[in-house]
């Protein structure tokens, strides 16, 4: 089986995604473009999975319904903190109840087992990585379905851009994993 790959092709996102790569782009605009771009993808992969619930509100005369996400499923963001703060606090008004945890640049993770294993909640799982370049990805993959019990369709992968041997790479391992991207570099 293959690997699920989406080449996000919004004109917005392939503009500025574009304007990334680029080296001679004005720093403001790549740091305001790279925001943009990444919350684009982040909706983008997140809007299939996150449910939400009707609550239906009775008034005197009146029905109000209002949409609340369910109370049951979990939503973790994993990325470098410190490569992406610019963006933390906007992926929180995207998903209000989303955990951010941190992905060490020493390719360690460090997770709070009590959060992530209260198996009573379906966690769904959005790794983020500004250029996927490097296999530490698999280490991350490993450790939550191996230790966590995390069914590896509850994770996402979303980058910006991708290198092709890296997705060769996790393809092998993990072929039902669905990565969101903007570029695959050869």
């Amino acid at each position: 089986m293959q690997l699920n790959i989406y080449i996000i092709s919004h004109p917005i996102i392939k503009l500025l995604s574009t304007s990334l790569l680029c080296s001679n782009i004005n720093k403001i605009v790549k740091f305001n473009n790279y925001k943009l771009c990444s919350l684009l993808l982040i909706y983008e992969a997140s809007r299939k999975s996150i449910a939400i619930q009707p609550i239906y509100l009775k008034k005197f005369q009146s029905l109000t319904e209002l949409y609340l996400i369910n109370k049951y499923q979990k939503y973790y963001l994993f990325t470098n903190v410190i490569e992406n703060y610019m963006i933390l606090t906007d992926i929180k008004l995207i998903i209000p109840d989303i955990f951010i945890l941190d992905i060490k640049q020493n390719n360690s993770i460090k997770l709070n087992q009590h959060i992530i294993k209260n198996t009573k909640y379906n966690n769904k799982i959005i790794i983020f990585e500004k250029i996927l370049s490097t296999s530490k990805i698999l280490e991350i993959i490993d450790n939550l379905t191996i230790n966590y019990k995390i069914p590896i369709e509850n994770i996402n992968i979303i980058s910006i851009a991708c290198y092709n041997y890296v997705l060769n790479i996790i393809g092998k391992q993990y072929s039902n994993l669905k990565i969101y991207t903007t570029k695959i570099i050869q």
